[in-house]
């Protein structure tokens, strides 16, 4: 009896066994991609600039967390519903291929690599769209998301310096 228990343990731990390895090795293979946002303000060394101070930019993050390289193609965003029974919109946005600061699409992002995009921050910046998400595709069709609460912060930050009057 206790060696039909003993022979019942031993089958299942291998199943467990035979099952992760094939998990990750066939369908965890595709690259882990965070995104993040920012805006900052870009100086170079020796830079004059005017009494507002230097010009501020939306600045995303990609950094790749493995396990496999993947290359980044296209940045996605998605717009928020008016209704539950209203169709997804979603939009592309091309980044600043003039700036030498910025990364270009597409990017070949190596395991634990970044690659920072740099967009104009303005009043006709793709922020003042009502978005619900921001990412960045790669290759495969994955699309690579920013947490919603930056995507907020950024938004907000938008609102406060574009909408509230605050801007000449």
């Amino acid at each position: 009896m206790n060696e039909i228990l003993i022979s019942m343990i031993a089958v299942g731990l291998a199943a467990v066994s035979l099952g992760w390895n094939i998990y990750r090795d066939l369908i965890s293979k595709s690259a882990r991609v965070k995104v993040t946002g920012m805006i900052a303000q870009i100086v170079a060394p020796g830079q004059k600039f005017g009494p507002e101070g230097p010009p501020e930019h939306i600045v995303i993050s990609a950094v790749n967390h493995g396990p496999a390289d993947t290359t980044l193609s296209v940045f996605n965003l998605r717009l928020k519903k008016a209704s539950f029974f209203e169709k997804q919109k979603f939009a592309t946005v091309l980044h600043d291929y003039t700036n030498p600061a910025s990364a270009q699409l597409p990017c070949k992002l190596k395991v634990g690599k970044q690659a920072q995009f740099i967009f104009p921050f303005n009043p006709g910046c793709f922020l003042k769209m009502d978005l619900s998400s921001i990412g960045i595709s790669d290759v495969f069709r994955k699309t690579h998301r920013m947490k919603a609460r930056n995507v907020k912060e950024l938004r907000s930050r938008w609102w406060k310096k574009f909408q509230s009057g605050t801007e000449t």
